[in-house]
């Protein structure tokens, strides 16, 4: 996904609730879940595990962790970082967005579908 890909890209901001779980490097975490779109997510990891997560990183087998949403494996890579960098303060956590890469289809289109009536609802 491109950069402008990425910034024209529709995001559903979620709050407290959302989560996700992945490997990466053969180490499993749990993050905050802040947003959501057809093609991928937003989440914090903690700044001591920064230094795993650079662009096009795998993370292997990522959920999706509330009971609305599909409970699919997915298969993606990191897309982008924001902080970590050593020209940054130190921060407790760090941003990532996240970029889908392969999600078995009947998961896909349950994904889009909740996405489209949580847009609808909010008049998007």
């Amino acid at each position: 996904m491109s950069t402008d890909q990425r910034k024209d890209a529709r995001r559903l901001a979620l709050g407290p609730g959302f989560s996700i779980r992945f490997t990466v490097q053969g180490r499993a975490l749990e993050t905050p879940l802040l947003n959501l779109s057809y093609g991928g997510c937003f989440t914090l990891v903690p700044f001591r595990d920064a230094r795993h997560f650079e662009r096009g990183v795998v993370l292997v087998d990522l959920q999706l962790l509330h009971p609305g949403l599909p409970k699919a494996l997915i298969q993606c890579q990191v897309a982008y970082t924001l902080g970590g960098t050593s020209g940054i303060e130190r921060m407790e956590q760090v941003g990532m967005g996240i970029q889908f890469m392969e999600m078995d289809p009947v998961a896909r289109m349950a994904l889009q579908s909740w996405l489209d009536q949580e847009w609808a609802k909010q008049g998007q």
